[in-house]
């Protein structure tokens, strides 16, 4: 009949028009989950980027540790331990030249006797007739005489070895000054204080490392969800896609019922359901 819609024709019209609100929904559902979509790829960003910065914080306080608080730590106990090294070489010193002085003053006090003994004798043997005595050591001591002489005087073995321990004494007074004013105990303080500070900042590390590790759990787990969420909005973004996509071609199909330019598949089901529309339509008559 020209000029008039088949019963088939009819059909599809009523039902393209029946499709346009849930087209209209498609489009909405696919526009919403592409947003929704979007939102998580977003927020995954977000998230990972705040896990690899807890992953980077942990690296960063690992390595103060391993490289910088480890080491001054240990570097720490070195210094107190030869600092009490120090300070019992210290001590050792000052009793040893304490007893190098005392020594000293002992030897200063003999040979003071042993330059006056040979300058009186030296004075007897010049200017005084020879006793019974000096007789008897100048033939009994081998070069008496000569040594008498070779001690006493301004030149004297004697005066020489006085004037050693002179310097002798000398020294060690130094040496014991120089020790004393080194004051190695005046370092346990500084030190004492290095110990503590070093034990603050170790346990500060510690504390730390112990905090971003967890920093990065909780991030590990929001990054977990967040996969998972974006997962799930990829999946709701292809079945909105598709959907309308399912529908924008049924449309397509509905809006042609001739099928002129269409596939054999649509030309054969367009003959049968016409054949199956006459069927009805001659069941009635």
């Amino acid at each position: 009949m020209d000029g008039q819609k088949t019963p088939v024709e009819e059909t599809f019209n009523k039902y393209k028009e029946s499709l346009k609100p849930d087209i209209e929904k498609a489009v909405s559902d696919k526009r919403i989950a592409q947003k929704g979509y979007k939102d998580a790829v977003r927020s995954r960003q977000f998230k990972n980027c705040s896990f690899k910065k807890a992953k980077a914080a942990i690296r960063e306080y690992e390595g103060l540790m391993n490289h910088v608080v480890a080491t001054a730590h240990q570097d720490v106990v070195e210094i107190n331990t030869s600092i009490n090294k120090y300070i019992k070489y210290t001590g050792d010193i000052k009793t040893a030249f304490d007893s190098v002085v005392e020594s000293l003053r002992t030897a200063k006090k003999s040979l003071s006797e042993v330059e006056s003994t040979a300058n009186f004798l030296a004075e007897v043997l010049e200017n005084s007739d020879q006793s019974e005595e000096q007789k008897w050591l100048k033939k009994e001591v081998p070069n008496f005489a000569p040594t008498v002489k070779k001690f006493a005087g301004d030149t004297g073995w004697a005066d020489k070895a006085n004037d050693l321990a002179d310097d002798a004494f000398e020294i060690a007074v130094k040496v014991i000054g120089i020790n004393a004013s080194i004051n190695v105990e005046s370092l346990i303080p500084l030190s004492t204080q290095l110990q503590t500070d070093i034990t603050a900042l170790k346990e500060d590390v510690k504390g730390n490392m112990t905090f971003s590790q967890g920093e990065k759990q909780k991030a590990q787990q929001t990054l977990d969800a967040q996969n998972q969420a974006q997962s799930g909005t990829r999946s709701i973004f292809a079945r909105a896609r598709l959907n309308l996509h399912s529908l924008k071609s049924l449309e397509s199909f509905v809006s042609h019922p001739h099928c002129d330019e269409g596939s054999d598949l649509q030309k054969k089901t367009l003959r049968e359901l016409n054949r199956l529309a006459d069927a009805v339509e001659d069941s009635f008559a």
